[in-house]
């Protein structure tokens, strides 16, 4: 059982690549083609649901009670990973970017680090959260290069300043030499000023020899306290690889 403790996602790390490299605009004219290109599709599912405790008068010895409410929306797109560089400690620069009709993410560029923690380069926005859920499994290092054997499980431990995560990984079946079913329960928590606890559960197919999901299922739920009312957010999200320049 392997277990992968981070530091606060080696913010003060930004990569041993060459500097030129992460000083790039994200969108050039001149731009060299990225050394991977990836593209996934990907339907989403979000449903939000608020609880608000009443207001009680001081006469009304029953309460005002708890008035839940009810939202969701859908959608469905692709999210394009390019490779733009990469280092001998395993380290990937990497461009992310989102196309849907309701959900449009412009590139953003990162670091993603062999255990599949990762950190902005400067003046980027932030990820989407079925494009945070989507790339550690793109880093090098998260589930590795092998076949695992069948029921093979593994731990994965993240610790970064007011967010913690724990995640059991579990192979559920093996189909030699580049297909492997692997499983995930995690649980995580943000302890910051706007503070939440979640759960996530994902299933994939896994191609250990070129280091990428072939389809994946998340769904994660978090719950959001603030003074008199909680927020539950529930996202499901289904992926499909559609390209890869190296190759199906």
């Amino acid at each position: 059982m392997n277990v992968i403790r981070l530091s606060a996602l080696a913010s003060a790390c930004v990569f041993s690549l060459a500097a030129a490299a992460i000083a790039q605009p994200v969108s050039t004219a001149t731009q060299a083609p990225p050394l991977r290109h990836l593209t996934f599709s990907i339907g989403l599912e979000i449903t939000y649901t608020s609880e608000t405790k009443g207001i009680r008068e001081i006469s009304d010895a029953e309460g005002g009670g708890t008035v839940s409410t009810k939202r969701g929306t859908t959608a469905t797109g692709t999210i394009v990973c390019n490779v733009i560089a990469a280092d001998k400690s395993g380290d990937l620069l990497l461009d992310v970017s989102e196309d849907s009709a309701t959900r449009q993410a412009p590139v953003s560029r990162i670091v993603l680090h062999l255990d599949g923690s990762f950190n902005y380069v400067p003046n980027q926005r932030p990820l989407t959260e079925e494009e945070v859920a989507l790339v550690p499994l793109l880093a090098r290092g998260y589930i590795g290069p092998d076949l695992h054997p069948l029921g093979d499980s593994w731990d994965v431990k993240i610790a970064a300043d007011t967010y913690s995560s724990s995640a059991t990984f579990h192979v559920g079946s093996v189909r030699p030499p580049n297909d492997e079913s692997v499983s995930f329960d995690q649980q995580f928590r943000n302890t910051g000023a706007s503070g939440f606890v979640g759960t996530a559960h994902g299933q994939m197919s896994y191609d250990p020899t070129k280091l990428v999901p072939r389809k994946l299922d998340i769904t994660t739920t978090s719950r959001y306290q603030q003074l008199g009312s909680d927020m539950n957010v529930r996202y499901q999200m289904s992926y499909s690889l559609k390209e890869d320049s190296f190759g199906r």
